[in-house]
């Protein structure tokens, strides 16, 4: 929160929609319910991202607005993690858009109530938007018509409502404004006409448009960070937006750092990681594998024969399996093939891993390079059976002479 200035609270939901945690409040102090038990329920319902219509706060008194996301465990909606917004937040989006002066434009939550409002906003935010607009804005994604806004001014209105969230921008002009030139100048009015209804209609998809993509580039950001792939070059234009941009790009500077660190420490500890996907038999390998088996490895079917022998590589196969079929983790040691031939004794762990549905879907686990260890342990279990032997001998000699 301090380091994007976006939210103003973060609030822990259980199922049943009490909080458990608010940084509002002190540590102990008596919590709340969650103010919009239908977004928990939605959020439990689905396991996706729910953004909250307009409620009054528990701890604040005042109308608030929520991103709710869920919390899994164990392939379970366990808890709702919300980030706490007033209101005001999107004064600062539709004064970057520089409306005209005569121009009235307006954000609505899925319920149809006013959530910000160029003029007035202090009046009206809360309240519902006008009755036929919202059937409107409710019926079609897209469209204009003509209304009486909320201060019975006669206004042409255009609005755009986004499908994923229900939230919705409309833009009204006064027609008293579109009348005057008609007063003045009757010969042009089909073009004053058609000219103040495209820059409506310009101006309504520019602000949606631009804040949908700045929530899709923070979007594949977020994925890239996760992933750990290349940075989207894809630029982020809202200023609030641009903020949360830069902490994710920082991050993901600091992640990469930390990574080649550790990739450091692997490589001189002879310890690695490794995912298995059987769809698509695709292997990936930490870097520091790669420089212990002096080989890229992609797939699982391109080990046999190079790191592992056919046997060795059959018998791995068929634990990999055995192991997505139980869900049991296992433990091994099994001898390798270095690129120039010398033999290498790994030790594998291995865990089975589940998608968000609870499916086990691959394996994910370690490498650590035990070869000095086998190669003493060989050695000492040589010097056992020689030494076994030449007491054999001696007890021989010993029973002839006898």
């Amino acid at each position: 929160l301090t380091a994007t200035g976006v939210g103003m609270n973060v609030v822990i939901s259980d199922p049943q929609g009490q909080q458990l945690l608010n940084t509002l409040q002190a540590p102990g102090e008596a919590l709340p319910r969650h103010g919009s038990p239908s977004s928990v329920e939605q959020v439990l319902a689905t396991g996706k991202t729910v953004i909250s219509p307009l409620y009054t706060g528990g701890v604040l008194g005042k109308l608030v607005l929520s991103v709710d996301v869920p919390v899994w465990r164990n392939g379970q909606v366990h808890q709702v993690l919300s980030l706490g917004l007033l209101p005001r937040e999107f004064d600062g989006i539709l004064a970057t858009q520089r409306f005209p002066d005569e121009q009235l434009a307006a954000i609505f939550d899925a319920e149809g109530t006013i959530a910000a409002r160029t003029i007035a906003p202090e009046t009206y935010v809360g309240q519902k938007g006008v009755a036929d607009f919202i059937a409107r804005i409710q019926a079609n994604p897209e469209g204009v018509m003509t209304t009486i806004t909320r201060e019975g001014i006669p206004t042409l209105s255009v609005w755009s409502r986004s499908l994923t969230t229900g939230w919705s921008v409309g833009i009204g002009i006064a027609q008293p404004v579109l009348e005057h030139d008609l007063k003045r100048k009757l010969g042009t009015l089909g073009l004053v006409m058609g000219a103040l209804l495209s820059l409506g209609l310009f101006l309504a998809w520019v602000a949606a448009r631009r804040i949908a993509d700045a929530l899709q580039a923070l979007r594949e950001q977020a994925l890239a960070l996760r992933e750990g792939s290349p940075w989207p070059r894809t630029p982020v234009r809202l200023l609030e937006s641009a903020e949360v941009s830069d902490v994710l790009r920082q991050t993901a500077r600091q992640l990469a750092a930390r990574a080649a660190e550790l990739d450091e420490a692997h490589r001189l500890a002879g310890f690695g990681v490794w995912r298995y996907q059987p769809a698509g038999d695709k292997v990936t390998v930490s870097k520091s594998i790669s420089e212990l088996l002096a080989r890229d490895v992609h797939t699982f079917g391109e080990l046999r024969g190079t790191v592992f022998d056919a046997t060795t590589w059959a018998d791995l196969k068929a634990i990999h399996l055995a192991a997505l079929h139980s869900g049991n983790p296992y433990e091994i040691e099994l001898p390798a093939r270095h690129r120039d031939g010398q033999v290498l004794w790994l030790q594998l762990k291995g865990e089975p891993v589940r998608d968000a549905l609870g499916r086990l879907v691959e394996v994910r686990g370690s490498v650590l390079n035990i070869t000095p260890r086998k190669e003493a342990e060989l050695a000492l279990e040589h010097a056992r059976l020689v030494h076994v032997h030449h007491l054999e001998e001696a007890v021989a000699t010993r029973t002839a002479s006898l």
